[in-house]
């Protein structure tokens, strides 16, 4: 009897060190390197996609594993300008991000927001981001907490995977605003990929 009880246990404390051991990998799939390499990548990706308005160029940043090119083709591209791409005016331009800091307190009303992965800094009560964006983990927890108001359950997140819009491999959030004459004014939810050692991105998708 004794021997049984130490086995259970044991067996109990190892599936313990199991989980333990799984959820420390699960936010360790990407590390600081990842994270500087996204943050370069999204940088060439913006100036790519709003200054230059070079379409060709543009989908060489899109994952091989998309559905953007299938399902929104030339809209994909032509959805970040409110008229033709030429006639934006990129001295208008502004992407930026900018959140209010009690959103990561836990003290706003859409309650605590898990703490991004890039650097920021305080203005009065908004937090800046220096990049000009927000890098977030990628999982199902911050997806609802950044847009609750799309993916209220689960079952919905489980949705936009099924459709191509939330990537089901390890993926990394990238949130930012963008305004200027002659583009459409919104926040673009982004999601990116590593694809043969490259980020790469999957889907995105747009609000005011």
């Amino acid at each position: 009897m004794k021997i049984k009880t130490v086995s259970i246990w044991l067996l109990a404390a190892f599936i313990a060190i199991v989980a333990s051991n799984s959820n420390t990998q699960a936010q360790q799939v990407f590390n600081r390197k990842d994270v500087t390499n996204l943050a370069k990548t999204v940088k060439d990706f913006t100036k790519v996609w709003y200054k230059e308005k070079r379409e060709n160029k543009f989908w060489n940043f899109v994952s091989e594993n998309s559905h953007l090119k299938s399902k929104l083709g030339d809209r994909a591209f032509g959805g970040a300008f409110s008229g033709k791409p030429k006639d934006a005016d990129t001295s208008t331009l502004k992407i930026s991000f900018q959140i209010y800091e009690s959103v990561f307190k836990g003290e706003s009303l859409v309650g605590k927001v898990t703490p991004p992965l890039n650097s920021y800094t305080k203005l009065g009560k908004m937090d800046v981001f220096l990049d000009g964006f927000a890098i977030f983990p990628g999982n199902d927890t911050v997806l609802g907490e950044i847009r609750g108001d799309l993916f209220h359950t689960p079952e919905d997140i489980e949705k936009a995977k099924d459709g191509g819009l939330v990537p089901r491999q390890n993926y990394l959030l990238v949130l930012y605003d963008v305004e200027g004459d002659g583009y459409t004014k919104e926040e673009l939810v982004t999601f990116w990929i590593k694809e043969n050692n490259k980020w790469r991105l999957f889907s995105f998708f747009g609000g005011n």
